[in-house]
């Protein structure tokens, strides 16, 4: 909690001020038919489940960003002044019960672990609960906080991925994902950071109890057949780019949750995080009619760049796109595809690379990576074929995922009018099978075959 000044001038005239706050709320009195009715409880969805047959619209928990009980205490205590007569049940502590709160906070649980197992476990149990509403009904999940990073079973993962798990594990059936545009640009915590610029709703069903198993294989031809037809009907519904990825994995992890498993090979469960890539694997391979197995990273790059260039765009809009490949922000630009700071984001050029990279010792070589420092090597005043070949000799599988970015970032940059950047990727798309031969003769590798037909772009 931090002490500041109050946001505005109660009676500015502005958003947020005692007029336009009445002026809203009359709005919404306005709306509501006159039969309404309701019932307000307070109470925990774990301890006193939902009844069957009712819709549920919720916002849950935001994992570990705010803790509301201890914000809770300052307006506590002087609630209790005047409406402790009212309420005695409700003011008869002296702070807020804060034990029970649904959020990772390591100081409340003895430790990190601790804190994350509370937060999974409760959420699992939450979003059993409103699996049990019904198999018709909706329900309406909100998702807007930022990545924060988590270990399930050893594996450091999101706080999307993990989010989505509980609710896979439930016993829910995901339906579709849409952004909504719920967080004000201009708010305090958006001023000047990486703030989040969407929320992201979860429409969620009851799993059919007669669902199948299906292997692996089977999801992603599922994938490859029904998920082109899904996104052309959420780009007509007016999601833009920014957006498309969070959408799209609504179809995709829709045909996950519909299923009673999704089996690997050696009969284990694929996990959410894993079926989150074969739905990003699918979605680029529609989107660029290219098999290049681009890592998570690159991808967020590439579609950054098929946006904005490599110029800057919201923070807050790139951690909305990086939610959806299972990424944070921090994950970016600590794997060298972009820049961040100040509320801005860029992706990473080849004016903004150092000498002397190393894709073996790199802890997280990126296709992005790989494809500029070739192109800044074979273009630079003292580079040439040899220089990259030296380089093309130690990337290993980035290899030809770095070829397929240099045509596919061609195409983009062309098209763009960026005619340094195009340069670049053609020179190293053209002279890719004479960098390829000498890091060969490099190596003292006679080519297995035929080498790859000179291939030019015009």
């Amino acid at each position: 909690m931090v002490w500041d000044y109050a946001e505005l001038n109660p009676f500015a005239g502005a958003g947020g001020d005692w007029g336009e706050m009445i002026n809203a709320a009359g709005k919404v009195l306005e709306g509501i038919p006159a039969l309404a009715f309701g019932e307000i409880l307070n109470r925990s969805i774990q301890s006193s489940p939902v009844a069957p047959g009712y819709m549920v619209d919720t916002d849950p928990p935001y994992y570990d960003n705010i803790v509301y009980a201890d914000l809770s205490d300052y307006f506590y205590v002087w609630l209790a002044r005047g409406a402790r007569s009212l309420f005695p049940e409700l003011f008869r502590r002296l702070v807020v019960v804060k034990n029970e709160e649904l959020v990772a906070t390591p100081y409340r649980h003895g430790g990190t672990d601790k804190a994350e197992a509370f937060f999974l476990s409760g959420m699992q149990s939450a979003m059993a609960a409103i699996a049990r509403t019904g198999v018709n009904e909706p329900s309406a999940i909100y998702y807007a906080y930022k990545q924060t990073e988590i270990a399930i079973d050893g594996i450091t993962a999101p706080g999307w991925t993990s989010f989505l798990q509980a609710v896979v594990d439930s016993g829910l059936a995901i339906d579709g994902t849409w952004p909504v545009r719920t967080e004000n640009a201009t708010r305090l915590i958006s001023m000047d950071t990486n703030a989040l610029a969407s929320s992201i709703v979860l429409v969620c069903r009851r799993r059919n109890e007669n669902a199948l198993s299906i292997t692996a294989a089977d999801f992603k031809r599922i994938l490859r057949r029904e998920m082109p037809a899904a996104i052309s009907d959420i780009r007509a519904g007016g999601v833009g780019p920014t957006d498309i990825q969070q959408a799209a994995i609504g179809p995709g992890i829709g045909i996950f949750t519909r299923h009673a498993a999704v089996l690997n090979p050696d009969a284990s469960t694929l996990s959410v995080k894993d079926a989150l890539k074969l739905v990003n694997a699918v979605r680029e391979e529609i989107a660029s009619g290219d098999d290049a197995d681009y890592d998570a990273p690159t991808r967020f790059a590439l579609d950054w760049f098929a946006g904005h260039g490599f110029g800057e765009g919201a923070s807050g809009a790139a951690i909305t796109m990086a939610g959806a490949l299972g990424l944070g922000l921090d994950d970016l630009t600590g794997s060298g595809v972009a820049v961040a700071g100040h509320g801005k984001t860029r992706v990473v050029a080849v004016s903004d690379l150092k000498p002397g990279w190393d894709p073996v010792a790199d802890k997280t070589p990126t296709a992005w990576e790989a494809c500029h420092h070739l192109v800044r090597l074979l273009t630079a005043e003292d580079g040439g074929i040899d220089v990259a070949a030296r380089l093309h000799s130690r990337l290993g599988a980035l290899a030809e995922p770095a070829r397929a970015l240099a045509e596919r970032l061609y195409g983009l940059a062309d098209g763009k009018g960026q005619a340094a950047a195009a340069y670049g990727y053609k020179s190293l798309y053209d002279d890719w099978p004479a960098i390829e031969a000498r890091a060969r003769d490099m190596a003292g590798v006679q080519p297995a075959g035929s080498e790859r037909a000179q291939g030019t772009l015009l």
